[in-house]
């Protein structure tokens, strides 16, 4: 699958990966796989869809949660986003990817104030991080 993905045959490589979660349904890493197939094309509700499945079979995969956020994020489902990464946070409280999410769920709420402190938050880990100045810029930018 992985090989047709890379030759832009996403026909090919989606039936592979299918057949690979045929063949081992028990395990949450075919469903990952595919879930990372659909999110890399932009299909988010198939991605959400099998990222649910292996969330089910293995409920603390942080790789899988942080990319279902990161679906429920661009989704609008900013609850149930924000509870997949609050709980990441808890296991990786500096994880820079987590904090951005975080960062952009409080902006999207208009929690404009948490979203600043948690870019600067992000900054103090990584002083260059182009997420968090470009938030930060935008917060304080007159009528943002």
């Amino acid at each position: 699958g992985l090989t047709y993905e890379k030759l832009n045959d996403y026909d090919s490589a989606e039936k592979y990966y299918k057949l690979m979660v045929e063949t081992k349904p028990d395990i949450h890493y075919p469903y990952t796989v595919l879930g990372d197939f659909y999110f890399n094309t932009r299909k988010y509700p198939q991605a959400a869809s099998y990222y649910q499945m292996a969330l089910e079979i293995s409920p603390s995969s942080e790789n899988v949660m942080y990319k279902s956020s990161l679906i429920d994020l661009l989704s609008g489902n900013l609850k149930r986003a924000e509870q997949k990464i609050d709980y990441l946070l808890q296991l990786r409280p500096n994880d820079i990817d987590g904090l951005q999410i975080k960062a952009q769920i409080r902006y999207t709420q208009k929690d404009f104030k948490s979203a600043e402190e948690t870019a600067k938050t992000i900054l103090q880990l990584d002083s260059t991080n182009k997420v968090a100045n470009q938030l930060i810029s935008k917060i304080n930018r007159p009528n943002h």
